[in-house]
């Protein structure tokens, strides 16, 4: 049966990164101490020597401004495909008010590889 991830409260975090700085022990020992893995506990050291600049990196309120900006880059990205797609839809369709020749609607699937019966028109 697959290990499942131990989540540790913020305050735990803090209080074990505070004992490895002021007590001078060894993050190994001090990770045993506490029952933590040691290459959690030295992720959490190296994350918090990056948020508070003793370490080159992304801190984590960039690292998580980051991710929201993929998020919406990806959303918008998809938006921006459903408009593209319509547009080259309605190109296609008759104006009424135009007083121009109505052209033939397309078959099946426009210009855009949409299938245009499912619009209903």
């Amino acid at each position: 049966m697959p290990k499942t991830k131990a989540t540790y409260r913020p305050e735990f975090r803090a209080e074990a990164k505070r004992l490895c700085r002021d007590s001078g022990q060894p993050r190994s020992t001090i990770a045993r101490d506490l029952g933590i893995s040691t290459d959690s506990f030295r992720a959490w050291m190296r994350r918090d020597d990056i948020d508070s600049g003793k370490r080159e990196g992304l801190t984590t309120t960039e690292c998580d401004d980051n991710g929201q900006l993929t998020k919406e880059n990806r959303i918008l990205r998809e938006e921006r495909e459903i408009l593209k797609k319509a547009a080259a839809f309605l190109s296609v369709l008759p104006r009424k008010d135009s007083g121009q020749a109505v052209p033939e609607r397309p078959k099946g699937r426009d210009v855009a590889n949409i299938d245009v019966r499912s619009f209903g028109v």
